[in-house]
């Protein structure tokens, strides 16, 4: 049973009433604000500003707050700096006194083997040395020994002794009287 136009039974029609109140109201609110000027040309007015500090208030505080974070991280950068370079020093100073006790523990085995008579090992031992530490007076005379010494014992080597010698000729820092004797014993040992 649908409505005709008539009067529902049972019904007092107050449903449309409330409809047509409603839509008078909403008719009457816009034409309101049309007349005040709260409506502009294509929507309703901006809001009004809200009550507050001035903005550039605002903008003083934030550059306040960068400014201190911007101190404090360049007071963290500078000591995370400075401790990495004390940390870097200290492992590069921990390596120098490692790498020269091993010099001192490893020159001390070569000119045993060498005054032992061990010549080969005297010469593995002076020829370890010397690939770290290429121009060192002590590790090349030391090996120029141990070629001599094994050129004079057994006869072998004495192309290797005469070009340490020759090399040792060549460094700054040299003792030429423990070479020219050294020169001496290997003219001995060939001839």
């Amino acid at each position: 049973m649908g409505w005709n136009g008539l009067k529902i039974s049972g019904h007092s029609g107050t449903q449309f009433k409330h409809k047509k109140g409603f839509e008078r109201r909403k008719h009457w609110v816009q034409e309101k604000m049309r007349t005040q000027g709260k409506v502009k040309e294509g929507g309703y007015a901006p809001r009004e500003k809200a009550k507050g500090y001035p903005s550039w208030v605002y903008y003083s505080l934030l550059v306040a707050a960068g400014l201190i974070v911007l101190f404090f991280a360049g007071q963290f950068w500078g000591e995370s700096v400075e401790t990495v370079d004390r940390y870097h020093a200290g492992i590069v100073r921990d390596m120098e006194e490692q790498r020269s006790g091993n010099y001192n523990k490893l020159l001390e085995l070569a000119e045993g083997s060498l005054a032992g008579g061990y010549w080969d090992d005297a010469i593995d031992d002076f020829g370890r040395l010397k690939e770290t530490f290429p121009e060192n007076w002590s590790v090349n005379i030391g090996l120029a020994k141990a070629f001599v010494g094994k050129c004079a014992a057994a006869g072998e080597s004495c192309r290797e002794a005469r070009e340490q010698l020759m090399y040792c000729y060549g460094l700054s820092e040299k003792e030429d009287d423990v070479l020219e004797q050294l020169e001496t014993q290997l003219y001995k040992a060939n001839s």
